[in-house]
């Protein structure tokens, strides 16, 4: 849980104190937990720079374009439509 939500995120999902948190991490290996954490964090960075670069060569400016238009083409996934379906 440590490497996806941090530190803040462990307090806050478990609803404990820091001292708890802080106590597991050195049981369970502290330098071992923060260096697997770092890579998660430099692996959502790449993958965050890839869907800019890919947002930029689509001239769209939204990362999350492309992927919308792929889930558009099926016919599913307009927000109007979705809509329409449940006031209908």
């Amino acid at each position: 849980m440590f490497i996806a939500l941090g530190w803040r995120g462990v307090i806050a999902h478990y609803g404990t104190h820091g001292r708890i948190v802080h106590r597991w991490m050195h049981e369970e290996g502290w330098d071992g937990l923060v260096a697997d954490r770092a890579a998660y964090r430099i692996r959502l960075q790449d993958r965050d720079r890839a869907f800019r670069l890919r947002a930029a060569k689509l001239g769209t400016g939204d990362p999350y374009a492309a992927g919308r238009r792929q889930f558009d083409c099926l016919g599913v996934g307009h927000h109007d439509q979705q809509q329409e379906a449940l006031t209908a």
